[in-house]
């Protein structure tokens, strides 16, 4: 078993014995410390926050992991475009060519760089909506100015719920019903990205995968998010496939 296999099992082991509860305790001070630096990170960021001058919309979870951001911002974009909008889709474009450098996948016109570049999950989002621009980088605060200047009038801000140096107008963040609080611990005891407290900064709750779960599993489940947030409106969807390729 490799030891992403055997960290992976003793996240859902509830009560771990012998060897394993030993190493959930040294996992639970690295949890410790990491939390602590997501704490002055968010302080530090928020600080710094900047607007982007447009309404922004930040779409993100508080689990690693995917929980169907992707799907979300295709789906409010092309809703956006239906109601008369011009929105522009920002990424970090995690592990692409520009991650570091950033820049523009598409202008709303054309593609203007490799999959490579711009990173799998943005050049398929250029793809699909030919007509939204779509920029990556590390620094989204530069790419929002880029949209702007692209003619932007919204921007959704892809997996920004842990992104506070632009500020937003609506934080719709999703859960997934099949792991809906990353066994309620943060990072690498669990995998949540921050306390389950970060709820309370949600506009909208979003279920993901919520025909894979049983009503019980969802009652549990909002029962939850009503202690973060009392009345955030909690919307359930469902993934499923349009056609084959």
């Amino acid at each position: 078993m490799s030891l992403e296999a055997y960290v992976t099992n003793l996240m859902k082991e509830r009560n771990p014995r012998g060897f394993d509860a030993a190493f959930a305790g040294f996992l639970s001070l690295l949890e410790k410390l990491y939390l602590k630096g997501v704490r002055k990170r968010r302080a530090r960021e928020t600080a710094n926050a900047v607007e982007a001058g447009i309404p922004v919309i930040s779409v993100g979870n508080v689990t690693a992991g995917g929980t169907g951001k992707t799907p979300c911002i295709l789906m409010i974009a092309e809703l956006l475009l239906k109601e008369g909008k011009k929105p522009a889709i920002i990424s970090r474009g995690y592990k692409s060519g520009l991650e570091k450098k950033g820049g523009v996948v598409s202008d709303g016109k054309s593609i203007l760089v490799s999959q490579k570049e711009a990173g799998d999950e943005p050049y398929m989002m250029a793809l699909r909506l030919p007509t939204v621009p779509v920029l990556v980088g590390k620094d989204r605060k530069v790419s929002a100015k880029k949209a702007v200047a692209l003619g932007a009038d919204v921007l959704l801000l892809d997996d920004g719920f842990q992104y506070w140096g632009l500020d937003r107008d609506r934080d719709i963040v999703l859960i997934d019903c099949m792991n809906p609080f990353g066994y309620f611990h943060a990072l690498p005891r669990g995998l949540l990205r921050e306390p389950l407290t970060a709820l309370g900064r949600a506009s909208l709750f979003l279920l993901t995968k919520s025909d894979k779960a049983s009503d019980e599993e969802k009652l549990k489940i909002k029962r939850v998010l009503r202690h973060y947030g009392r009345t955030t409106p909690i919307l359930e969807t469902a993934h499923s496939p349009s056609k084959i390729v």
